[in-house]
């Protein structure tokens, strides 16, 4: 085999649960699909919503 055998997707972009949730569907609906080996990382508070406010459905309440 050659070429690329595996990939790493990072998470952490959907900023809210919502949009983390819909990430990881893709991602674990990617991997059904591509013939290569798959890995996902949570990659958690890296970024604040523009709003810069806390919501009760943010994830970044855990880290704030």
């Amino acid at each position: 085999m050659l070429g690329t055998t595996h990939v790493e997707c990072k998470t952490g972009y959907g900023l809210e649960w919502p949009g983390e949730l819909r990430l990881l569907k893709l991602l674990e609906r990617a991997r059904s699909l591509v013939p290569i080996g798959i890995s996902i990382t949570y990659c958690a508070a890296h970024a604040i919503p523009k709003s810069g406010k806390k919501t009760d459905h943010s994830f970044l309440d855990i880290f704030i």
